[in-house]
């Protein structure tokens, strides 16, 4: 079903679960981008079995109504999110 998505024939894309991961997202000016949703790419058109068709904004990827970040996880019914890395994982030194 990859080969399809790649297509960009509005064809669904299977095998995602109620858990999405968004792990990349490639925007492109005046064609359709790629989002890899769960590993898979998805291209923007194509649906998802379980969410709809993906968005592909600005810095994010709306899903299902709901906004989703690079290497953040959405549960779908809940809407609960986590993100890969722990909270306070990156620390951040102004220089002076």
């Amino acid at each position: 079903m990859i080969g399809a998505s790649r297509k960009g024939d509005g064809s669904e894309v299977e095998g995602v679960s109620a858990n999405v991961s968004l792990t990349g997202v490639v925007s492109r000016d005046g064609r359709k981008g790629t989002a890899w949703i769960n590993g898979r790419p998805v291209k923007e058109g194509d649906a998802i079995s379980s969410a709809g068709v993906p968005v592909i904004e600005a810095g994010r990827v709306v899903i299902d109504g709901k906004g989703v970040r690079v290497r953040e996880t959405l549960e779908l019914e809940s809407g609960a999110r986590s993100d890969a890395l722990p909270p306070g994982a990156v620390m951040i030194r102004r220089s002076k």
